[in-house]
């Protein structure tokens, strides 16, 4: 018996040991990988207990082509203008929220459309509080935040929306996979989710690895799986919680005296078919917006850096334009400063 017993057991290892290498191999050719350390040390933003993180001050360097130089001043806003104050004509009455796109990731402090309106508008005075990876719901939060302070009263509020923000909100499996620690743990971020007709706050979490899952892309790929099944359903949430969020961004501004202006910035992968629902609730709800999506948006290989990364310098100046003609149209005093800085590339 003792024979017969051997060579089994050393049969069903082999196998076993067969199949989790072909099932590494597999992992690896559908691209998983081992979930490791990042190459390069996250300088641009800074751990925060309730808003998952907050951009760091000093001038860091993007990842992006041409490793633009991004000034971040001491409370997190990105440069708008040579110095943190605002000139004395001005009166930092427009505020920028929004992620990567409105804190303008990738381009030099004078190429991003914060910079650009500040210049156009120098009677107003433009503050950036754009932070990479926010969606609205981490915006809301800041602009939450930043009413608690006496001198935050800006006459306007702008905040730039992209489609895939409502991954954002829900903490959807999309999203989360996405997002890492130095150390290689994923986050997820604060989000909200409905229930029982009302938006629920859900804190920011870490999501520890697995044993052997910086060695190996199998188990990776079992850790994806687990958790795809752990966030499942959020999807389905996307549009009504983003549309919840926007209506109370809206409220919140205009309870402290000022107003909200979305501006839509990013293509939906279905087209403006995609932005529509987002579209038609800020017109339903009264909520000023403007649509602000290149019309080469996703063509033209000038409008993203290296053709498939963030913005350009290209298409931060179009934005620009496209806000600063709501600006003239709504903000009294403005139209005349607006005319003689205009100067559109949308050709």
């Amino acid at each position: 018996m003792r024979s017969t017993w051997r060579p089994r057991l050393i049969l069903l290892l082999v196998s076993i040991a067969a199949g989790l290498a072909v099932g590494e191999v597999a992992a690896r050719l559908v691209g998983i990988r081992p979930i490791a350390a990042l190459p390069l040390p996250v300088q641009v933003a800074v751990e925060h207990p309730t808003l998952g993180w907050v951009n760091r001050p000093g001038v860091h360097l993007s990842w992006d082509t041409g490793n633009a130089p991004m000034t971040f001043w001491l409370d997190g806003r990105r440069a708008t203008r040579a110095a943190p104050d605002a000139p004395p004509e001005a009166h930092a009455q427009v505020a920028l929220i929004g992620g990567s796109f409105t804190q303008g990731y990738g381009v030099a402090d004078e190429h991003a459309f914060g910079w650009l309106l500040d210049a156009r508008f120098p009677d107003l005075g433009v503050d950036n509080y754009g932070t990479g990876g926010y969606g609205t719901y981490q915006s809301l939060m800041l602009l939450e935040q930043l009413f608690r302070e006496a001198d935050f009263r800006p006459r306007l509020v702008i905040y730039g929306f992209a489609a895939f923000h409502g991954e954002r909100n829900v903490g959807a499996y999309r999203h989360v996979v996405t997002l890492r620690t130095q150390v290689g743990e994923r986050l997820a971020p604060p989000h909200v989710l409905i229930a029982q007709d009302a938006l629920t706050h859900r804190d920011p979490f870490y999501i520890r690895g697995w044993p052997l899952e910086d060695r190996s892309a199998l188990v990776s790929l079992v850790h994806l799986i687990q958790l795809r099944w752990t966030l499942r359903g959020r999807e389905q949430q996307i549009e009504p919680v983003t549309q919840r969020l926007l209506e109370r961004m809206d409220r919140l501004a205009r309870d402290r005296g000022g107003r909200l202006l979305v501006a839509i910035l990013e293509g939906h992968p279905r087209g403006r078919e995609g932005q529509a629902p987002y579209a038609r609730f800020l017109q339903d709800q009264g909520i000023a917006y403007v649509d602000c999506i290149h019309p080469e948006y996703g063509n033209d290989p000038r409008l993203r850096l290296g053709g498939s990364g963030h913005p350009s310098p290209v298409l931060h100046a179009a934005w620009a334009d496209c806000i600063a003609a709501w600006i003239s149209a709504n903000v009294p005093d403005t139209t005349a400063t607006a005319r003689t800085r205009r100067s559109s590339i949308w050709t």
